[in-house]
């Protein structure tokens, strides 16, 4: 809004305090329409216009840095390194999860460890509340184990599907012995993480005991 409508506002504003008669009142709010109009319209011929975020371009763009990655597990694959070449995509892989996911959330690799101690498979992708607990331990070659209370899902990283192989049967195998085998310690329904309770009457998201 530019000083010239600030000044023609107010002296619409005196005219309706001061105006000796119906007819100068009437004037003045006429007049000041139809300034206002011309101020208006004016405005919006200048308006700009707001930049959009090309998010299909981004999400293309993602998927070509997998898709490259997949190319590259290839090439390190005929070298007989087997090892090396899951680690081209599922680093990359886990990366961009970790885009998507609140900061609350860590997404790592490695085992899952029980209350007694007990060490589950490997799973390529384990993604944990960072809030709840610490990583137990974390390897050289960046394999970490995380205490079961802190994890809320894992997941596997294939390049390629080979029904002989029988990946998922494997890995529904490995979640299957985690839920049988892992025994989790109760929680209460106010405990929010290390250590520290809400008070008398508060709950998390609002749930209570039974």
């Amino acid at each position: 809004m530019d000083i010239n409508f600030l000044k023609q506002l107010r002296l619409l504003e005196l005219a309706l305090l001061h105006g000796s008669g119906s007819r100068k009142v009437a004037g003045a709010v006429m007049w000041f329409s139809e300034t206002a109009h011309i101020t208006l319209a004016t405005t919006r011929k200048h308006k700009t216009t707001m930049k959009k975020l090309p998010i299909n371009e981004i999400y293309s763009h993602e998927t070509s840095i997998l898709l490259e990655a997949k190319k590259s597990v290839g090439i390190i694959h005929k070298t007989g390194d087997i090892d090396a070449s899951g680690d081209e995509l599922e680093m990359p892989f886990r990366h961009m999860l970790a885009k998507r996911l609140p900061l609350r959330y860590y997404v790592g690799h490695g085992h899952i460890v029980g209350s007694d101690l007990s060490v589950s498979p490997q799973f390529d992708v384990i993604i944990v509340d960072s809030s709840v607990t610490q990583i137990l331990y974390d390897g050289k070659n960046g394999t970490q184990y995380f205490p079961c209370e802190s994890v809320y899902a894992v997941g596997e990283v294939e390049s390629s599907y080979y029904k002989s192989s029988k990946y998922v049967q494997k890995y529904t195998s490995a979640v299957r012995q985690v839920l049988e085998d892992f025994y989790r310690e109760p929680v209460l329904s106010n405990y929010i993480g290390n250590g520290i309770e809400l008070g008398a009457g508060l709950f998390v998201d609002g749930a209570r005991e039974t």
